[in-house]
């Protein structure tokens, strides 16, 4: 014979995350949602009034998660390259050059 569960009538006690910290999360991915989003929008130039204040705010952000790089490769003009290039020098005198990264 099966041992009953008991009932529990309050569905949010079974759930690993209190209240507090859902609220608190979903806030956290709703910022970053929106911070990628805004990314894109804001550029390149001309962006509109609207999408450049949009990414003044988010600006710190951005920068900080590296989601604000890459975006103007399509436009008419883009910046420049991210592509590091190198060349090592051993002591036996022979060199060896490279890239990062190794596309």
């Amino acid at each position: 014979m099966k041992a009953k569960r008991p009932a529990t009538n309050n569905a949010a006690a079974s759930l690993p995350w209190g209240l507090r910290t859902r609220r608190i999360v979903s806030l956290l991915l709703a910022f970053h949602l929106a911070a990628v989003f805004v990314a894109p929008w804001s550029s390149p130039p001309p962006a509109s009034q609207l999408s450049a204040s949009a990414a003044r705010l988010f600006h710190p952000y951005l920068h900080a998660v590296c989601i604000y790089n890459g975006y103007r490769f399509f436009a008419p003009d883009p910046g420049p390259s991210h592509i590091v290039r190198y060349e090592l020098q051993y002591a036996d005198g022979r060199s060896e050059p490279g890239q990062f990264p190794d596309i």
